[in-house]
């Protein structure tokens, strides 16, 4: 048995990232500043759609329709790297300084993530019916484990590599003292 409320909290947060988001878009347009739009989209949805698997209630749009979502983002987000890396080179950085090899791995595994989500939701589980909303999410692997379950690992260990790569770059926004 799951807690309830603990799950209402956390779609909560994921549609309060949403809304972030979109206001990020809204107030770089206004603005006029720059912003990574895919970005931004892609985080977005990935609310929407992580809500909607916690809570039922915040469903919006069928599993088939994120799949194409969520494939289309991982085609662009690695689109965008191949075009990075052919540019500049692995070691690349952009005018910004930024090593933006990392930034599109990042969000490719988190496209493919959740694509991997929704492809592992929507297919039934060996003798069981598919399942909705938050049990879906955090039942699938006892109902009959995924030939894919290395590819999840794969996808957290990433994440979690990706985590620690962006925390650590937090420093390049400090202020340096000079002697």
């Amino acid at each position: 048995m799951q807690p309830t409320w603990l799950v209402d909290i956390l779609a909560g947060v994921m549609l309060a990232t949403s809304t972030y988001c979109v206001a990020r878009l809204v107030v770089a347009r206004s603005w006029g500043r720059a912003l990574h739009q895919d970005v931004n989209l892609a985080h977005m949805a990935d609310g929407v759609a992580m809500a909607g698997m916690l809570d039922a209630t915040f469903r919006t749009l069928p599993n088939g329709v994120w799949e194409i979502v969520f494939g289309t983002m991982t085609v662009w987000f690695a689109s965008r790297g191949a075009r990075f890396v052919v540019r500049r080179g692995v070691g690349g950085v952009d005018d910004d300084h930024v090593h933006h090899v990392t930034h599109y791995l990042s969000h490719l595994v988190m496209s493919g993530g959740m694509l991997y989500m929704f492809v592992e939701t929507s297919a039934p589980a060996a003798g069981s019916a598919a399942r909705s909303g938050a049990m879906s999410v955090m039942g699938s692997a006892g109902a009959g484990a995924s030939s894919l379950a290395l590819l999840a690992l794969l996808f957290v260990l990433v994440l979690f590599a990706s985590a620690v790569w962006h925390a650590d770059s937090l420093t390049r926004f400090t202020t340096t003292r000079t002697a």
